[in-house]
């Protein structure tokens, strides 16, 4: 009698996927599908033996190709039910997907509530999971990955395509569902990881300042503006909501750079050059842009710089005071 597994074909109807193991999210089926397509099933599934038939803890993708290659028997590698247990197959199931494939940031959620569903403490997941496979792990961080199964399925997706961090994803899931239905009327204008975040920190900044909810915020009539805007590129709306972001957190905004646009034009700036604030004035710090065109006199355009330099209103110009 084999105390080991069992490798055998199997029935696919006779497959029992046990849900309480999966961790794959968000992945394309193509590569999967061309590879079998063309040289057949040549890794098992891994399952183990219930009264029920063989119930499935790891290889749910490859199920799903097989399936849809309309393939009616599959490789399976079996255990008894006896000599592996819930716990330890979910444990190998972790083991196995983090060293084919890696976890993205929801597999790594969808592990932490399998396993804390299978009663394993914040500690023990910690130690004997995601610090042997190499990722992050600490009781918060636990914490932080159960969070993100509280979130709608379309930002579950938008986490693993963007990338978003952990710190940032975890804070997306602490808000409301209304706020966060609010903040995801900017997903159509398709911000980057970066963009994202600084969406997220702002508007989260200003709800809590003005004591508001971030749906609230976004019934802000400017914001609203900039949304619905018909015909407008979305890059252009995107930048536009930046903007406008930053003017409601730093209510000194608009007044500095009305100041700014003043000094500039006090200091008689050829047109060819643009000196833009950096950081929404945050820093006494600014960018120097130049137009170029084969007519361009650059000479002259630079000693006309030098010329404004050296005035007091440049000096003006970095001491960002409101009043002067």
């Amino acid at each position: 009698m084999s105390l080991g597994p069992d490798l055998q074909k199997v029935p696919l109807a006779n497959i029992i996927a046990g849900q309480k193991f999966l961790m794959s999210f968000a992945r394309p089926l193509q590569p999967l599908l061309c590879s079998i397509r063309q040289i057949g099933q040549t890794t098992p599934l891994l399952a183990r033996e219930t009264r029920r038939g063989p119930e499935l803890f790891s290889g749910f993708r490859r199920l799903a190709a097989l399936k849809e290659l309309g393939k009616k028997s599959v490789l399976v590698l079996t255990w008894k039910g006896s000599r592996l247990s819930e716990k330890q197959a979910l444990r190998m199931a972790f083991f196995e997907n983090v060293a084919v494939r890696g976890l993205n940031l929801v597999e790594q959620a969808m592990a932490v509530t399998a396993f804390q569903n299978l009663g394993l403490s914040k500690k023990s997941i910690t130690r004997s999971c995601f610090l042997p496979a190499a990722l992050p792990a600490s009781a918060a961080v636990i914490d932080s990955l159960a969070g993100l199964m509280l979130l709608e399925h379309d930002w579950k997706i938008f986490l693993v395509e963007k990338n978003i961090s952990l710190r940032h994803a975890s804070e997306l899931a602490r808000l409301k569902p209304e706020e966060r239905s609010a903040l995801k009327t900017v997903l159509p204008l398709r911000p980057t990881a970066s963009q994202f975040r600084e969406i997220l920190e702002t508007t989260t900044e200003i709800a809590r300042r003005e004591q508001m909810s971030v749906a609230e915020l976004f019934q802000n009539s400017e914001l609203r503006a900039i949304l619905s805007a018909q015909g407008q590129p979305a890059p252009q709306k995107l930048e536009s909501l930046l903007q406008a972001l930053h003017k409601i957190r730093h209510p000194h905004y608009v007044r500095l750079m009305a100041r700014h646009t003043r000094l500039c034009q006090h200091l008689s700036i050829p047109a060819e050059l643009e000196i833009v604030p950096t950081d929404f004035f945050e820093k006494p710090q600014y960018q120097l842009k130049m137009a170029l065109t084969p007519r361009t006199e650059a000479r002259k355009i630079f000693q006309k710089l030098l010329t404004a330099a050296s005035s007091p209103a440049w000096k003006k110009l970095f001491e960002l005071d409101e009043q002067n």
